[in-house]
């Protein structure tokens, strides 16, 4: 066949597909090979004729009053390319790249489709069309991946969190609901975990209390992935009762406490942080004294 003539075959085709469905799918059955290869926009390959001709009938069966207007054709050897629009209302349920009930949406749709021509039928065919728009003209919400956050960005984070710690206990409460995320867990230095956002902020309460002139200040930050370790120096005067390692009553003493924490961040919030730090220098600071064994007197 001439270029000519695969033109023709492709604007036959076009008309027969917008008479409906009966006169579509005897175009179809017209058009197509026993053995047609159809390579779909959204990566399904369909393979043999009956294959091709269910997938038509599921499209006339999901829009109604389909319409594909020829925008341009063109040709050359076997290969004949058509730049079309279609047109229609999803009134039945839609099996096309997604499972879809009947939304009653008119939808357009631009699209390219290549074919191969064998012997005045069309032997391959690849079709590739805005499947994003129709889903977006169907009512979906595209919605955006939750993107990892950089490396310096995590870092700001804990600045930012430190820095807010250093404002008192409301500034400390209101910050730890901002960056922490509801599940929650702090890896202790001493004792039991910390597990939850509420606990956590029951125990950051008892800290500000117990010492109202906190102060941090970061010495050094390293990050690498999710996770960001850091070096601190926490200040204050034990003015209030403390429950933080001790049950301990006022003191008036001040400490100065060096801390390191490992800090996992996920969507822009701490999920999980591992503390470490100076626990008996901050019980010596306060009065406690350290007391050794008693010898057993055997050598």
């Amino acid at each position: 066949m001439s270029v000519e003539d695969n033109k023709v075959l492709a604007r036959r085709l076009t008309e027969g597909l917008n008479e409906g469905m009966v006169s579509g799918l005897a175009a179809v059955s017209e058009f197509y090979t026993d053995d047609v290869v159809f390579h779909s926009a959204h990566g399904e390959e369909l393979r043999g004729f009956e294959e091709f001709r269910r997938h038509a009938e599921e499209v006339y069966g999901a829009i109604s009053g389909v319409h594909m207007e020829l925008d341009e054709v063109l040709a050359e050897e076997d290969k004949v390319i058509r730049r079309w629009t279609l047109t229609g209302r999803q009134t039945g349920k839609l099996h096309h790249i997604v499972d879809l009930t009947p939304t009653n949406k008119e939808v357009m749709v631009h699209g390219i489709t290549i074919d191969r021509v064998v012997g005045r039928k069309f032997a391959e065919e690849w079709e590739f069309f805005d499947t994003l728009g129709m889903m977006q003209q169907l009512g979906f919400v595209i919605t955006p991946p939750k993107m990892a956050a950089s490396v310096e960005e995590n870092k700001a984070l804990l600045r930012h969190f430190v820095g807010e710690l250093s404002k008192g206990e409301a500034a400390a409460i209101a910050v730890v609901d901002e960056t922490c995320s509801a599940d929650f867990v702090q890896h202790n230095a001493y004792g039991e975990d910390v597990r939850g956002r509420e606990h956590y902020k029951r125990r950051v309460a008892d800290l500000c209390r117990a010492f109202p002139d906190l102060h941090f200040a970061i010495d050094d930050i390293v990050a690498e992935g999710d996770k960001v370790a850091s070096r601190w120096t926490m200040t204050g005067t034990q003015v209030g009762e403390l429950h933080h390692v001790v049950d301990l009553s006022a003191t008036s003493k001040k400490v100065t406490v060096q801390w390191i924490t490992i800090d996992r961040i996920e969507g822009g919030r701490f999920v999980e942080a591992w503390e470490r730090f100076d626990t008996l220098g901050v019980m010596k600071q306060l009065g406690f004294e350290l007391t050794p064994p008693k010898s057993s007197g055997r050598r």
